[in-house]
């Protein structure tokens, strides 16, 4: 029988957010909304409550865009 392996989600809420950045799930709903409305700008579509991993992670992981140095 295969083993289940844990994958990563597409999508971090509230208190993924605070607890990576040990802060307030209040605060993490601020920022997840000011991240939703920088990808609505790019046409992304967002989900409130909701931001993307890959996103996320560029933003506050310093990895770095495609094509920038």
């Amino acid at each position: 029988m295969a083993k289940a392996v844990a994958k990563e989600p597409l999508f971090y809420r509230a208190k993924d957010v605070a607890k990576f950045l040990d802060i307030c799930e209040a605060t993490a709903y601020k920022i997840i909304a000011e991240l939703n409305e920088e990808l609505e700008k790019e046409g992304f579509k967002t989900f409130s409550g909701r931001v993307s991993v890959a996103y996320f992670k560029e933003r506050y992981c310093y990895k770095p865009r495609k094509g920038v140095i």
